[in-house]
């Protein structure tokens, strides 16, 4: 048995008799039937289905695809694959097909497009695996081998996300969670951009996890494991805090997922992040780094750099990071405001985190954020001047670097004062630096100026740098 995606239809496919109906799952009406039949598969997008026929002496099998609207059905595509062994459902239609040759039997996977039968990883044949599993919220793909499996993804494009050597016994997808059953433990997966994060829910042996018990399990990262059901199970479905389990003795089982930071990361998964993060007051705050950084492997940066009960240090490194420019501005606010608390005293150190912004900001085009960090970086430290006049002659703020200039005059400050003037004098011929690096802006002014045969502006380039970074005298020469 099996049912279309919308639930409207199911299928009946009797093996042996080579036959099936399919019937309307409200007025249990026959709309479909069919024989020589030897596999029929759903799409997940809508109540089409696929079906394979043909005589097993005969290694031409076509292969059919239907469509069934208002309880009518209309043929959509008909194929003749060769050698064509098996075929699987989900959001693209697979077809696993053994071609022959002279001394090899070469085996191939391939998935083909539900509306036109066009291949869509035709320069990339998959080993043909036991069995495929679809997540329909995702887009990954799970095939099962006999002792190992992978996670495929199609968003967006066709790509392996892991490969992981262990034999599953049965699988199943919970809105961008994998869990899966092994001969000893059932766990769940949480396949993300970065890695793939694992929790144990259930082992045969829970004895190694019983300092679980002295302590709060609510404080953990993970749940204590429960006792695993004897034998093969097949795994259900969730409903409420519950994942239900069958055995083959039609034994209904259940483990419990009543645990915070659990719940979090299964909300995150299913794309349910306003939902999630209500659970955060729960889990315990040295946590919520990890609970940060789970978002962010997902996708939901902002939401992550947002999060206010993160110690703002880590939240600003999440910033820059993640090149949350506008987010890291406002932690850096309050990080200077409350900086004796958080032991940052030296005006120094404040600067340096305001031109590591800065400079991020500048990366992201953010001109406007990046601006207002090196102005508060050269107000908290004349150490932060060589970057901030960099940053103002590579934006061509020439009248900015004038008025800096004559607040280092009135201050007393010649230090800085011959690159502004090198800058000023050389106005036009630098705009487009690359970076605030002391050795690129030299390369480049030097050979702007080369071409433009301004030998007399290059002495004195030569002479203001030299005279006021020696390190460089070598390179200049």
């Amino acid at each position: 048995m099996s049912t279309s995606s919308t639930g409207k239809y199911i299928a009946l496919l009797w093996e042996y008799q080579k036959e099936f109906d399919i019937y309307r799952t409200d007025i249990w009406k026959l709309v479909a039937t069919g024989n020589l039949t030897h596999a029929l598969v759903w799409s997940l997008q809508s109540d089409r289905y696929a079906v394979v026929k043909g005589n097993l002496q005969n290694k031409k099998r076509h292969v059919s695809i239907f469509e069934i609207r208002n309880s009518s059905v209309l043929a959509i595509k008909e194929m003749i694959v060769d050698n064509a062994l098996q075929i699987y459902g989900g959001y693209y239609l697979g077809i696993a097909m053994a071609a022959e040759q002279k001394d090899a039997q070469t085996k191939g996977f391939y998935f083909y497009d539900w509306n036109n039968a066009q291949i869509k990883n035709s320069s990339n044949s998959l080993p043909i695996p036991s069995a495929v599993e679809w997540d329909a919220l995702t887009l990954n793909c799970l095939f099962l081998y006999e002792d190992a499996f992978a996670i495929f993804s199609f968003a967006p494009t066709f790509h392996l996300k892991c490969y992981i050597k262990e034999n599953i016994w049965s699988a199943k997808w919970w809105y961008g969670t994998l869990f899966i059953a092994t001969y000893t433990e059932i766990k769940c997966l949480f396949p993300s951009r970065q890695n793939v994060e694992t929790v144990l829910l259930a082992a045969f042996d829970v004895s190694s996890y019983a300092n679980f018990a002295h302590g709060n399990q609510e404080d953990c990262l993970d749940p204590m494991p429960q006792p695993r059901p004897r034998g093969s199970i097949a795994l259900c479905n969730i409903v409420g805090d519950f994942f239900f389990l069958l055995d083959v003795n039609n034994n209904l089982y259940s483990l419990s997922l009543d645990h915070a930071a659990l719940k979090f990361r299964l909300l995150v998964a299913a794309g349910r992040v306003k939902q999630a993060l209500e659970w955060l007051p729960f889990i315990p705050e040295e946590l919520h780094v990890h609970m940060c950084k789970f978002l962010c492997n997902f996708g939901y940066e902002t939401d992550a750099c947002q999060v206010v009960t993160l110690l703002p240090p880590k939240r600003f490194l999440l910033c820059l990071q993640y090149a949350k420019v506008e987010e890291g501005m406002q932690t850096l606010k309050v990080i200077e405001r409350d900086r004796a608390f958080l032991g940052l005293l030296e005006d120094d150190q404040l600067a340096k985190l305001y031109l590591k912004l800065g400079a991020v900001s500048d990366s992201v085009n953010n001109v406007e954020i990046a601006s207002k960090c090196y102005q508060r970086a050269a107000h908290l430290s004349l150490h932060s001047m060589n970057e901030v006049i960099s940053f103002l002659a590579k934006h061509e703020k020439w009248e900015e670097l004038k008025q800096m200039k004559e607040n280092l005059q009135q201050q007393q400050q010649a230090e800085y004062i011959p690159l502004i003037d090198i800058f000023l004098q050389s106005e036009g011929l630098v705009g487009d630096l690359c970076n605030s690096n002391e050795l690129s802006l030299a390369a480049l002014a030097n050979s702007k100026l080369l071409l433009r045969d301004q030998n007399e502006l290059l002495v004195q380039w030569k002479e203001s740098v030299g005279t006021n970074y020696p390190h460089m005298s070598d390179f200049l020469n």
